[in-house]
């Protein structure tokens, strides 16, 4: 589906496979798809843009009437568009390995993909997070009521999954406040590993057995919290 300039706000998508992508190549056009869906919601599929205006841009709006609602991507997101997310919590996460007659392995998740280069990724009130086997980018700024959760769990074959199957956060947060929240929270065996770098008031909170890795510039000015 090529949104090709146009503005769609849908409050659920059924999809069949993995194929499923919305797009917007429009040249010197933006268009925004807003996603209302409440309660618990997956997307299996795609959003892509051309990577500048010249050549089409996607703005994404994550916004469900109530908060406790989550919206989970499985696919690839590549737009440059930005995105806006009012409540709940989005989250990208590696999909199960579907195999031949129907078999779903509990230790095997396909990667998934958030990136949306230095674009922004504005939370008001809502949550992040950033899942088994996937990647996240973008220019992420946090209010003060505002998460976002890295975390990898899950059942393994073997030591060596968890690091490879771990979450990665790149890009640039910037927790506004002292009440904006990093929380990390990988299981036992997993690794996960923040490149993006860190700023303002907000703190990180450090939970799990799992590994954390820090890459990025760390210029946070709250206190961090390893428990």
């Amino acid at each position: 589906l090529d949104l090709y300039g146009q503005s769609l706000s849908w409050n659920d998508i059924i999809h069949m496979d993995t194929g499923a992508t919305i797009a917007a190549t429009r040249s010197g056009a933006q268009s925004t798809f807003t996603f209302t869906g409440s309660g618990p919601k997956t997307f299996l599929g795609n959003f892509v843009d051309g990577g500048s205006l010249s050549d089409g841009l996607l703005h994404l709006v994550y916004a469900p009437a109530t908060k406790d609602s989550s919206w989970t991507l499985k696919g690839y997101i590549d737009t440059r568009g930005g995105m806006d997310i009012t409540s709940g919590n989005l989250a990208v996460q590696g999909a199960l390995t579907l195999h031949a007659g129907g078999y779903i392995d509990p230790t095997q998740y396909e990667k998934a993909s958030f990136d949306l280069g230095d674009s922004l990724v504005n939370l008001t009130d809502a949550s992040f997070t950033v899942a088994r086997n996937a990647t996240a980018r973008g220019r992420f700024v946090l209010d003060d009521k505002s998460t976002l959760i890295v975390d990898s769990r899950g059942e393994t074959s073997s030591d060596a999954q968890g690091v490879l199957e771990g979450a990665y956060l790149d890009g640039s947060v910037n927790l506004t406040t002292k009440n904006s929240i990093l929380r990390v929270t990988p299981d036992d065996k997993f690794r996960v590993q923040i490149n993006a770098d860190l700023s303002g008031q907000g703190r990180i909170i450090k939970e799990g057995a799992g590994t954390l890795f820090l890459t990025g510039i760390n210029a946070l000015t709250g206190s961090s919290l390893i428990s």
